[in-house]
This record gives structure tokens, C-alpha cells and sequence, in this order.
């Protein structure tokens, strides 16, 4: 078999990618769950997100995490970054949860959690943001957010105990 013939697993799921949180109109480009997990895992950005973890101030922190680190829309593709202008849902959502307590142990049993389709630590370093796969349907995606975020709420609430 070539390596051209491979078909890479989840590919599929496809979103938008912004330079930074300012940048609403056109993405740079789309990209793939695969992607970002290579963006992350293997720290091409490591270097902003260590100025951010370094940084001052508060002013300093929303500065660089507003301007400087590059952003996705995990719930799809878009032509410019609001609801309106959803081209293709991804199925996926993106669950954020701040400011965690016990962070090892959050962590632990949120990627034992049947729901998480991949898990990591928020730029800042004191949360995680965790991706589950969803029906990629703009009707519901709302509802399935609500959803998740009572589900998560009650889990992270019980990690923390």
C-alpha cells in the first residue's frame, strides 16, 4: 500500500482557523481534528503559550490571548467566525472548564469519560478544554451544548470533592 492510499482516521472533521480572537472575517484555513492534535501535541505554538503562562499582569495575559494565539471554530467551517456563517458543522463541540481545582485529577477522569473525544490544557494552563463528538446538526447544536455543559458541570463538581 502507498502512502498515498492511507485514509487518515477522523479526518473528516473539518474547521476553521483564525490567526488570533480579533480576526473574525476570513479564516486562514481549515483544518482537520488531526491537525490540531499535531498543533498541540507537538507544541508548534509552545512558545506564545509560554509568555502567556509567564505573563504579568491580567492586562498582559488578555492581550497576548486575544492577539496572539491562533484560534479554531471546532463546530465547523466558516466563511467569516458567527453562527451565520456556518458553511459545514463539523460534529464536534468544543467544552471549556476554567480555573480547575484539582487539576490532575480532573484531567484523569475526564479522559476516562466516554463522552471526551480529546482532551488537553487550556493555553493558559489552569483549565481544559475537551472536544466530543456530537450530531453535526446547526438545529440542535445549541441544545447539545446546554446538554454537555450540565453533564460536565456535575462531573467536574464531583472531581473537585
Amino acid at each position: 500500500m502507498s502512502i498515498s492510499a492511507i485514509k487518515f482516521i477522523n479526518s473528516k472533521f473539518l474547521f476553521s482557523l483564525y490567526p488570533n480572537l480579533v480576526i473574525v472575517e476570513k479564516p486562514t484555513t481549515n483544518i482537520d481534528i488531526n491537525q490540531l492534535i499535531e498543533i498541540i501535541k507537538y507544541g508548534y505554538i509552545e512558545d506564545i503559550i509560554n509568555i502567556l503562562r509567564s505573563s504579568i499582569s491580567k492586562e498582559e495575559y488578555n492581550l497576548i490571548k486575544k492577539d496572539s494565539i491562533p484560534c479554531v471554530t471546532l463546530s465547523g467551517v466558516f466563511t467569516h467566525r458567527d453562527s451565520k456563517n456556518l458553511v459545514n458543522h463539523s460534529g464536534l463541540i468544543q467544552v471549556d472548564i476554567d480555573k480547575v481545582e484539582d487539576y490532575e485529577a480532573t484531567f484523569s477522569k475526564l479522559c476516562k469519560d466516554n463522552y471526551i473525544y480529546v482532551c488537553f490544557r487550556s493555553p493558559g494552563g489552569n483549565g481544559i478544554k475537551a472536544i466530543v463528538k456530537i450530531n453535526p446538526s446547526i438545529e440542535t447544536h445549541k441544545s447539545q451544548f446546554k446538554a454537555l455543559e450540565i453533564y460536565f458541570k456535575s462531573k467536574v463538581r464531583h472531581c473537585d470533592r
